[in-house]
């Protein structure tokens, strides 16, 4: 039987925590062991359509439940607003585990967590239409790992 770790802590919200919430959102994003989710996107360059990869530089790795491409000083900021709680859940899998059960990669987790969604904010007592989600799967040596900002 796999070995979940599940670790739920949070930030306090409000001005005076603006600015570790905004440094704290970037370094999950960005931090050494994060998975990119590719994106390609069309993007018109003088005139004629090209592919954009999400492998540009300044890339991020966070994901959400949406399809569309996250702007990392957007959510960043968003966060850093946010009056209340913020949650940052950390859930890992033992490698083995992880491998065995295909959670070692960013789209299996977007596609795990997105569909636990609904019922995470239900579960949080957060009404689903403020409820807001972004995590960022690491590839970490013996525990691959999901954390959400």
């Amino acid at each position: 039987m796999p070995r979940l770790i599940l670790k739920c802590p949070y930030i306090k919200g409000g001005a005076k925590r603006a600015v570790h919430l905004k440094n704290y959102v970037g370094y999950i994003a960005t931090r050494e062991g994060v998975e990119l989710i590719k994106e390609s996107k069309r993007v018109e360059q003088k005139g004629k359509y090209v592919d954009y990869m999400a492998t540009r530089p300044h890339s991020h790795g966070l994901f959400s439940g949406s399809d569309e491409p996250l702007v990392l000083s957007r959510i960043a900021k968003e966060v850093s607003e946010h009056p209340g709680n913020v949650w940052t859940p950390i859930i890992s899998l033992k490698r083995e585990d992880a491998a065995r059960l295909g959670y070692d990669n960013a789209e299996s987790w977007k596609a795990l967590l997105n569909s636990y969604a609904m019922e995470m904010a239900e579960q949080m007592k957060i009404p689903w239409e403020q409820f807001r989600w972004y995590a960022a799967f690491h590839d970490e040596g013996e525990h691959p790992h999901v954390v959400r900002p």
